[in-house]
């Protein structure tokens, strides 16, 4: 009988497991149960609420979390924290505390606690991921931490009383880091709004947007005019969200893959008149932009400008990125990005293709301001200057950070030189310096500092290593 009810408890424990991985609400929690019982499972006739549901995931979390603790207290030596701040739907402010280390050669995160918080000041926040430490058995959490980082808010970042600031007094080595996926987010945003043309399209976006999510009768006309021109139909999303650039560069693939159908609609409204005078308004305009061959051109080229962007906020979300990666990956995006000016990508050169110069229309529509000789190219320049200079204006701090800058360039491997003269004294005076920031967490550790820069210490074996590695693997 014992086995029989642990036996059921694993079933229960493995469904509560399930609501929680799909952030369903705990009420579904009972009605799983039903559900597996008509498939013929015995779920046993205890620990069926929405209760017990919550209390089996309070367990399931004190049972995964032994495993971080066990490597925070005893085989971790170093560690950041990564902040975030959210509302709930009870409309009570909490922090997200993330915990970033190296597990098996390679970067992770992992969660560690989500606080509710009584005052969302530096102060406040500061209070509560210090209890959030206490109350998990390391009340010297400040021992190990070497970063911190956040989304650029002045609470956190703030250079008088931010909470990296109040930390960075008691960590004077502390690096802090402003999320650089919120760098990306921001540095583009700021580029399309000082570009008329890319804030046009972003408008253009916003009016589709809320012309179908607020009207079931205008997104079902929608659907009905795209029955009868025998194409499948997406709602046009918003751009809003947690992360902007996917938003955008979906609501832009929705336009252009729709556009035959979002035209077809926005033609019967301005020619029926049907609707208020602001749905009118709307109509014309986005009529007018969607058969200006202009327009369409500057689209289609911003749709591979937002790709190359799409791709850098994927890559600065990976979970294993690293410093030097990070900035190869910026390097990247920014020859895509210059090479846009004078090379047509893929969206562009789809559209050239389609578009008929004879008869001056695109999928059979008639278009406007049309010369197929015009020369884009002043147009691409400017847009392309504009992000690349609101990248370089926002990851620039970065690359001069002295510490960042250090450590990159020990880092990259790849670039290292190659002959032994050179190599001999490569990377010397930054692994100098980052002894000498580091050096009170390192000491504390037990780390030789001195062993590391001897003549014939470890630093020099560690180079030698890797370009004798180098040198085997041919880079």
């Amino acid at each position: 009988m014992e086995k029989e009810n642990e036996d059921k408890i694993k079933k229960l424990i493995t469904t509560a497991y399930f609501i929680c991985k799909h952030e369903k609400p705990f009420t579904d929690f009972p009605r799983l149960i039903e559900l597996q019982e008509v498939n013929g499972l015995d779920m046993g006739n205890f620990y069926r609420s929405d209760n017990a549901c919550r209390r089996f995931i309070q367990y399931i979390y004190e049972d995964l979390f032994k495993g971080v603790k066990m490597q925070i207290e005893n085989d971790l030596h170093f560690y950041s924290i990564l902040i975030d701040g959210a509302t709930d739907s009870s409309v009570t402010e909490n922090e997200l505390i993330y915990l970033r280390f190296v597990e098996n050669g390679r970067p992770v995160n992992h969660y560690f606690s989500i606080e509710d918080v009584e005052k969302a000041d530096a102060q406040g926040i500061l209070k509560e991921i210090e209890g959030a430490f206490t109350r998990n058995g390391i009340p010297n959490w400040k021992d190990k931490l070497i970063g911190f980082g956040s989304d650029g808010a002045s609470v956190n970042l703030g250079c008088r009383g931010g909470i990296a600031t109040l930390i960075k007094r008691d960590v004077p080595h502390l690096v802090i880091t402003h999320c650089i996926a919120h760098r990306l987010e921001l540095a583009a945003n700021s580029a399309i709004k000082n570009h008329k043309h890319m804030k046009e399209i972003q408008d253009l976006l916003q009016y589709l947007y809320k012309h179908y999510q607020y009207s079931p009768k205008a997104l079902r006309e929608l659907r009905q005019i795209g029955e009868a021109l025998e194409e499948k139909v997406s709602k046009p999303t918003k751009l809003a969200g947690t992360r902007w650039l996917p938003h955008i560069h979906r609501a832009l693939e929705v336009l252009v893959r729709e556009f035959r159908v979002l035209l077809a609609h926005f033609e019967h409204i301005r020619e029926s008149r049907s609707g208020s005078a602001e749905v009118q308004g709307r109509a014309t305009f986005i009529s007018k932009k969607l058969k200006n061959y202009k327009f369409l051109y500057i689209v289609f080229f911003f749709l591979d400008i937002l790709k190359v962007l799409s791709v850098l906020s994927l890559k600065f979300q990976q979970d294993y990125l690293t410093l030097s990666a990070m900035f190869d990956a910026i390097s990247t995006a920014n020859l895509s990005l210059i090479e846009l000016k004078t090379v047509n990508g893929k969206e562009l050169t789809n559209f050239l293709a389609t578009v008929d110069s004879q008869n001056s229309t695109y999928k059979d529509i008639q278009l406007s301001n049309m010369n197929i000789d015009e020369d884009f190219t002043r147009q691409k320049q400017v847009i392309v200057d504009l992000i690349v200079a609101a990248l370089d204006n926002r990851f620039e701090p970065m690359e001069k950070d002295p510490v960042l800058k250090a450590a990159s360039l020990i880092l990259s491997f790849s670039e290292w030189p190659q002959d032994r003269n050179d190599l001999a004294t490569y990377g010397n005076e930054e692994m100098a310096y980052l002894l000498e920031n580091f050096h009170e967490i390192l000491e504390r550790n037990g780390c030789n500092l001195d062993a590391i820069m001897d003549q014939n210490g470890e630093w020099k074996d560690f180079k030698a290593y890797i370009g004798e590695t180098q040198g085997n693997s041919g880079c």
